[in-house]
């Protein structure tokens, strides 16, 4: 014990979420950190989908690596191919673990 035993000191908060309790200020910073991480950077519109030359756009942005029409026709043929796997899995089971 000190010189002063009956000292009492307070402490007080100011300023935003004073004096409130732990739990909702936990709360109240979560939220606006999730809001925060959940607001996307603004993206160029790089494809411009309806106008002229949208397609070749789409394919050199996204498949760079496709170079002609002919593997092109490939990647899509393979992806409805994967479609209808799903499709038949969801519908009759595994038709194929040696193809997934």
């Amino acid at each position: 014990k000190g010189k002063e035993p009956n000292r009492v000191i307070t402490l007080v908060k100011r300023g935003e979420g004073a004096n409130e309790p732990a739990a909702v200020q936990f709360k109240r910073e979560l939220a606006e950190l999730m809001k925060e991480k959940s607001i996307l950077p603004e993206q160029p519109d790089i494809v411009k989908l309806g106008r002229p030359g949208w397609k070749e756009r789409y394919y050199a942005n996204k498949f760079p690596e496709l170079t002609n029409e002919k593997q092109r026709a490939h990647v899509a043929y393979k992806f409805a191919e994967g479609l209808c796997w799903v499709m038949r899995y969801y519908y009759d089971g595994c038709a194929s673990w040696k193809w997934f």
